[in-house]
């Protein structure tokens, strides 16, 4: 299969959201009979930033299989956790990302997929006694779950009528 087949118009099914690419993962995936790949956060080399070579080399074990790797999803978040928070290495961390950016591309992966929300952000973000937050009321609760809504969060509408739990 080539990369080409990805033009086709339709829906491309793939398997993925795995971070090693093993000869039983990719037999699995022909057996299920999917054309693509899809991983997350793969297991390379590189404490800044992935070479072509060896992203290449996924596209390469994909191709042993009749697959393609369809995209990636996401990369460590060291890699450019200076760069989300403003801190003094985001410059030099938004270049090695560039170059991620490159290989991918260089590679034949045609989609890299990010977040922009390190884990530290997301639980400092939910902490109750976050100074300057200010007190949350206690009527206010998460979508779908009894738990106090954290801030920037909207609390559940009540309706009178409504089956679901408060």
């Amino acid at each position: 299969m080539t990369q080409q087949a990805m033009t086709e118009p339709g829906i491309r099914v793939a398997i993925g959201q795995f971070n090693e690419m093993t000869d039983e993962k990719l037999r699995f995936a022909a057996q299920l009979g999917v054309k693509s790949v899809q991983m997350n956060t793969p297991k390379l080399p590189g404490e800044t930033h992935w070479e072509e070579k060896d992203l290449r080399a996924l596209v390469l074990k994909c191709q042993e299989y009749d697959l393609v790797l369809e995209a990636i999803e996401n990369v460590p978040i060291h890699f450019y956790q200076d760069a989300m928070l403003g801190r003094e290495r985001r410059d030099e961390q938004i270049a090695h990302y560039q170059t991620t950016i490159r290989n991918v591309g260089k590679a034949g992966i045609p989609i890299l997929g990010y977040h922009w929300m390190p884990k530290l952000v997301l639980v400092d973000r939910t902490l109750r006694a976050r100074p300057g937050r200010g007190p949350l009321a206690p009527s206010s609760t998460c979508p779908r779950s009894n738990r106090p809504a954290g801030p920037g969060m909207h609390p559940r509408p009540s309706s009178p009528n409504s089956e679901e739990p408060p």
